[in-house]
């Protein structure tokens, strides 16, 4: 109802896609209703973001089975996970472009990045870039110490899980993590 009386409208379109996309798998209507979003709200960074990590998840989205899947199963599984993240770069780009200090659009892409190619180094720079916005962002802290983590560079992934238990001290992922 929201949409029909102002189409575009963004929360309303988001929260439409998020439903289209997350519970009924219609990765399609949810990318109309992004796209109606973005083109009647260019500026809006929530929402290119929000399209992009569908597209990344989208892509990335795996069927379970019950046995192991070998061979061309993995690499469709690879190749699908690429496919999305290639979607959701150019989303990312602008998002981060119209909101450099947007912490969560750095994010969002640094796991996007990360979660698509394994690159921990690719993923490092992204966090990276959101700090140099906001240096006390713990989601960022807590994201380049696992990256730093995954390269196998121990103490600086210490030293940035450390900051974030600092700025959260009940946050159990970090305590995990360290």
């Amino acid at each position: 109802a929201i949409i029909a009386a102002k189409p575009g409208e963004a929360h309303a379109s988001v929260s439409l896609a998020r439903l289209l996309a997350g519970v009924f798998g219609d990765e399609s209507g949810a990318r109309d209703a992004y796209e109606a979003a973005a083109c009647a709200n260019p500026e809006n960074h929530k929402v290119l973001q929000s399209w992009a990590v569908m597209e990344a998840r989208a892509g990335g989205a795996e069927k379970k089975s019950g046995g192991d899947q070998k061979g061309g199963k993995d690499e469709d599984a690879a190749a699908k996970r690429l496919a999305g993240l290639a979607a959701a770069r150019p989303l990312f780009r602008r998002a981060a472009f119209l909101a450099p200090w947007a912490a969560a659009v750095w994010c969002a892409w640094a796991d996007a990045e990360f979660r698509a190619t394994g690159d921990a180094a690719a993923a490092r720079a992204l966090y990276s870039k959101g700090l140099d916005a906001e240096p006390t962002n713990a989601a960022l802290l807590r994201g380049i110490g696992g990256a730093e983590l995954r390269a196998g560079r121990v103490a600086q992934a210490r030293d940035y899980l450390e900051r974030a238990l600092d700025l959260e001290p009940e946050n159990r992922r970090c305590v995990f993590s360290l």
